[in-house]
């Protein structure tokens, strides 16, 4: 299971959640929240916001559908998605789907790609011109591999982390109060992690699939 660090710090025994500790979440299904024990499997050595969970059973609908981590065929101004969910706003349940909700599907463009050698110790960095909203950190961002492949499955680029922040002031009326507020600017934020993938495919651990 992959999702955003940020979204399970706090949850850990520690307060930046490290390889080998264990959380604590609950999983929507079925019209109820039930505890699913996870395992952290890995994060990054860098400040890639991106963690691989473990968990004690197999999760999800038969038959299971591919979805790899892959950037090489992702290019600049393709079209990506996004999948999550808002508070505000009603999901349903597709029969098929084994009781789990449906997300929201959101959309935009790939605007700029930093590889990891370019970053260190890191994932690669992916900036979106979509709009990210509450509910959609640690969500797939996936593309559709090339136009030429129509059959071809679709693949995840990386994780919903955030989005670019602005300064914006702030008015109370025609009057300036000198005060600023940090502006959602359109530009979504995620992360690759294929150093995750390779590092729990050598070192397997949770429900055997």
């Amino acid at each position: 299971m992959v999702t955003a660090r940020h979204v399970i710090e706090g949850l850990a025994p520690s307060t930046v959640a490290a390889a080998g500790d264990f959380v604590d979440v609950c999983l929507e299904h079925d019209d109820a929240w039930k505890p699913l024990s996870l395992r952290v499997a890995w994060v990054p050595d860098g400040d890639a916001d991106v963690a691989i969970l473990s968990p004690e059973r197999v999760i999800g609908v038969e038959p299971s559908l591919s979805l790899e981590h892959d950037l090489d065929q992702l290019a600049l101004a393709q079209q990506v998605f996004f999948c999550g969910f808002c508070p505000q706003a009603p999901t349903g349940r597709d029969p098929a789907g084994g009781g789990f909700p449906m997300p929201l599907v959101r959309t935009g463009i790939l605007s700029g790609v930093v590889v990891a050698g370019e970053r260190g110790n890191d994932e690669a960095l992916l900036t979106v011109d979509g709009h990210n909203i509450e509910g959609f950190s640690g969500a797939p961002l996936v593309f559709a591999p090339s136009r030429h492949q129509p059959s071809a499955d679709f693949r995840v680029a990386g994780v919903v982390s955030g989005y670019w922040k602005a300064p914006m002031d702030v008015a109370d009326g025609p009057r300036d109060t000198s005060l600023k507020v940090l502006s959602n600017t359109g530009l979504m934020v995620a992360h690759g992690f294929k150093r995750g993938i390779a590092h729990v495919r050598a070192n397997p651990s949770g429900a055997a699939l």
